[in-house]
């Protein structure tokens, strides 16, 4: 609740119509940034992991699953993007959250940066960027 707080501050402050909001996580982050996507898909224009599967972490699968599979009607997260490293073996692991999410109607993407491993990069958020101002245009 205190997120959503201040994302409506910062929304109204600088005038950001909601689609034009990206939330973003990166490596165990992913999972709680597709939690808040899961729980509040209203709220963001997409949704993007960097170096992370976003619902294969213990701590947040069983929540994302239940509200991905029973609460949240089919179709209703923002659009995916899952970017990963090449020096990196996340690419199984994403193509099963990809298939899992797309059997739920969700629009999912998967970008791989080549030379980058298990770290963030500017090659990474600029690949994120581009997605998302294609999506929106």
């Amino acid at each position: 609740k205190f997120f959503l707080e201040i994302l409506r501050e910062v929304q109204l402050t600088y005038n950001i119509r909601t689609e034009r909001v990206l939330l973003a996580g990166f490596a165990l982050g992913a999972p709680y940034a597709f939690m808040l996507a899961a729980f509040y898909p209203a709220e963001f224009g997409a949704v993007a992991s960097i170096a992370g599967s976003p619902i294969r972490e213990e701590v947040t699968s069983a929540l994302m699953a239940e509200r991905l599979t029973g609460g949240l009607p089919p179709g209703r997260l923002p659009p995916v993007l899952l970017v990963y490293g090449e020096n990196t073996n996340l690419r199984p692991w994403l193509e099963e959250d990809q298939t899992f999410l797309e059997k739920r109607g969700n629009q999912v993407e998967i970008i791989a940066v080549p030379g980058m491993g298990y770290e963030q990069s500017p090659e990474a958020a600029s690949e994120i960027l581009d997605w998302f101002e294609e999506l929106k245009s």
